[in-house]
């Protein structure tokens, strides 16, 4: 697992969630800048796992973690890569769901789906409107949410440069993983916890409403991506 970090506040719930895997999953903290360090040494202080204090903010101008998730891609040796971002944190079985599905259908890579909650973590609703993969979103775009990928290394290093780019990259990086690496699946369960907040541009509630209203009118027999 992959964060990516300025050290901001919620950055101990986005580790906590990672140590709390139902399955060992080794968490990878990188502190974008040497001014962060402080602050993410106090965020992480008591808990066991490693950080790489980078000597500059490479996020800056609009990259937020892009380029430290291309890079780092070649410096893990796991067998699988996940990334999660520093506001965001994960259902203890998030891991184990990923890896299963991939080892039981022989996949590339996987995707999982997620629940909308407030910055202090309450849930609010689920997305079944933007983040749905092979499915397009309401607004007939395709994006899979960063914290939701778990990919297999060797496929990864091959598109892991996709990652160099700004605002928009993950879009990008979705359409490259789906036209290129056609041995994925979703899991069908909402194992990301996204919370509202993270930076200025953010979605608010309202969008999610409005999006999932306008997808039960699409899917009135229900929605294909949700597993029971």
């Amino acid at each position: 697992m992959l964060i990516a970090t300025t050290g901001a506040p919620p950055l101990r719930r986005a580790v906590e969630s990672v140590l709390a895997q139902t399955v060992p999953t080794a968490c990878y903290v990188v502190c974008d800048g040497a001014q962060y360090g402080d602050p993410v040494a106090q965020a992480l202080q008591g808990l066991d796992v490693p950080v790489c204090v980078l000597p500059r903010n490479v996020g800056a101008d609009g990259f937020y973690g892009h380029r430290i998730h291309a890079a780092f891609a070649h410096l893990v040796d796991e067998d699988h890569v996940l990334f999660l971002d520093q506001d965001n944190f994960l259902a203890p079985d998030h891991v184990a769901q990923c890896v299963d599905l991939i080892a039981a259908r022989r996949l590339q890579w996987c995707y999982s789906l997620r629940n909308i909650r407030s910055a202090d973590g309450e849930f609010l609703l689920r997305d079944d409107c933007e983040s749905l993969g092979k499915w397009p979103a309401f607004t007939d775009a395709h994006l899979i949410d960063t914290n939701s990928y778990c990919i297999r290394r060797e496929v990864l290093l091959q598109s892991a440069h996709v990652w160099h780019g700004k605002w928009g990259q993950d879009r990008v990086f979705a359409q490259v993983m789906m036209q290129n690496f056609k041995a994925f699946d979703c899991t069908g369960r909402y194992t990301v916890e996204y919370c509202l907040g993270g930076n200025a541009g953010s979605v608010t509630q309202e969008f999610f409403e409005q999006g999932n209203a306008r997808m039960l009118q699409r899917y009135k027999r229900g929605f294909p991506w949700t597993r029971s």
